[in-house]
């Protein structure tokens, strides 16, 4: 984000902004940065590639996303295997 003249807004100033604007809604009080954890884990539990995911959140490394948000893939296992015993049912028959 940045003012109209180009210039980044502090930090401080985005949250309080939220706060304010969340407040006046009467929304249940949530934080800004929880916006930031919402969507990746959005985007996780939708299937889109963790690489992708990890772009979006600035990780240079899709390890780091993965540290934080693994518990999110969790299931996958089976769904692996159901895969692996397609694939070799169609070879092997």
């Amino acid at each position: 984000m940045a003012t109209d003249l180009g210039a980044m807004l502090s930090p401080n100033y985005v949250t309080e902004s939220f706060a304010r604007e969340v407040k006046r809604a009467s929304l249940k009080s949530v934080r800004f940065h929880a916006l930031r954890h919402s969507h990746l884990s959005m985007l996780l539990r939708s299937g889109v590639p963790v690489h992708a995911v990890a772009a979006r959140a600035g990780h240079a490394r899709a390890s780091t996303t993965l540290d934080s948000y693994s518990h999110l893939l969790g299931g996958e296992d089976g769904r692996a295997a159901g895969v692996a015993d397609e694939i070799l049912r169609r070879t092997l028959i």
